[in-house]
């Protein structure tokens, strides 16, 4: 309904930074995600505090839908957080191959390095035990 009346989904913004696309892509809520594309909001929008996109949460919470509609709409999958948080990084924690295979299709850097801590996604995913992250990361 707010949509339809012409309200900015990228105008609202929570306490945290957060904003619709963001939390919808966090909650794993494909529809919900589509549905705010459809209304202009924007794939790499920004939240205000972390620098994070809806991107980074899709991957953070291993949701392949929201992150592969975020993807067609022009999402950059090499994005750094001001963490140094980056896609891929953020999918070999979650140890969902398939979001990993997804943003390698998308033209991730497997070798990108979170420059805080020097992590990379391959380092991640095996450190956690997450044999499909690591597996989709050896291709």
């Amino acid at each position: 309904v707010l949509l339809r009346s012409r309200a900015n989904p990228t105008q609202f913004h929570l306490p945290s930074g957060a904003f619709p696309l963001f939390a919808a892509s966090l909650g794993g809520h494909h529809e919900a995600v589509d549905l705010l594309l459809q209304y202009t909001a924007h794939p790499s929008q920004q939240n205000q505090a972390t620098g994070a996109t809806a991107l980074l949460a899709a991957c953070r919470g291993g949701h392949c839908a929201a992150a592969q509609a975020l993807l067609e709409k022009g999402a950059d999958p090499r994005h750094e957080a001001l963490d140094g948080a980056f896609p891929l990084l953020l999918a070999g924690l979650s140890g969902k191959g398939e979001v990993c295979d997804l943003l390698l299709r998308h033209r991730a850097e497997p070798d990108q390095v979170n420059l805080s801590d020097c992590n990379f996604p391959l380092l991640v995913a095996a450190a956690r035990g997450h044999a499909e992250g690591a597996d989709a990361l050896c291709r």
